[in-house]
């Protein structure tokens, strides 16, 4: 089956551009970061530490979509790591493979992945086919750095409907035409993207109990598993310690990169 069949064509009038030759651009990419993601996500995420060296060290992988205006519309951010292209050898998921990349760095090791961490699209152009030409982008800065594989912890968008469905069972079901059931997930399928196996806590989120409050509009008057908004699982809040803990689950898709 031609995965590639039911992709309706990208825009042309599109094209990316690098922060390299246009940092005045990065503001707006964190823009549109800021109104994609829930909350606790976007202050909770123990790799926020991370973001100023990413920005320092690997904006050569950060893939701009700009439109005839040079405006940012959408991104996609990737990061280059190690990995031995079996399913043992993976990250545990988000958190592992971009804490991996800066130890790999610090090591020197010889890198052979790049792994997509994520794509972000303006709300006024989602639905426009961006992602595929986020990831054909993605692939062409992998080749580019000679890396032998490309990996992806997908994020599945319908999952925060299901989130008492163990994410393990999620990705194994289909539509009537045999596609994966997840949106998301069906998308990188189209373009190539095999399901390898599930990363249930792929992203920690961590905080106080009145952090969660605030982020969700919630109150948690006794500790226990709660069901939150856009969360793909429920959180786990713990009244004594004064704590609650989320850990997203994503799915880790493989392309080809030849």
């Amino acid at each position: 089956m031609n995965r590639r069949t039911n992709i309706e064509a990208a825009p042309t009038n599109n094209k990316f551009l690098s922060i390299l030759d246009r940092p005045d651009l990065l503001q707006q990419a964190i823009n549109l970061r800021e109104n994609e993601w829930p909350e606790y996500i976007k202050k909770g995420s123990l790799t926020l530490k991370y973001i100023e060296d990413y920005i320092k060290n690997y904006s050569d992988f950060l893939a701009l979509l700009c439109d005839s205006q040079e405006k940012v519309i959408a991104y996609g951010a990737a990061i280059p790591i190690v990995w031995d292209g079996s399913v043992d050898g993976l990250p545990d998921g988000w958190d592992a493979a971009y804490e991996q990349a800066f130890d790999d760095r610090q090591r020197d090791r010889e890198k052979t992945t790049i792994c997509a961490l994520g794509a972000v699209i303006s709300p006024a152009h989602k639905g426009k086919s961006l992602s595929y030409q986020i990831i054909e982008e993605i692939k062409k800065i992998g080749v580019r750095h000679g890396l032998k594989y490309m990996l992806a912890p997908v994020r599945p968008t319908s999952k925060k409907m299901y989130p008492l469905t163990p994410i393990e069972n999620y990705i194994c079901w289909k539509r009537p035409d045999g596609t994966p059931f997840d949106p998301w997930i069906r998308a990188h399928w189209k373009m190539g993207g095999k399901i390898l196996t599930a990363a249930p806590r792929s992203m920690l989120i961590s905080g106080k109990v009145i952090d969660w409050e605030n982020w969700t509009g919630m109150i948690f008057p006794e500790s226990g598993n709660y069901i939150v908004p856009e969360a793909l699982q429920p959180i786990r809040i713990d009244i004594e310690k004064d704590i609650g803990i989320y850990e997203d689950p994503n799915v880790w898709m493989e392309y080809s990169l030849d």
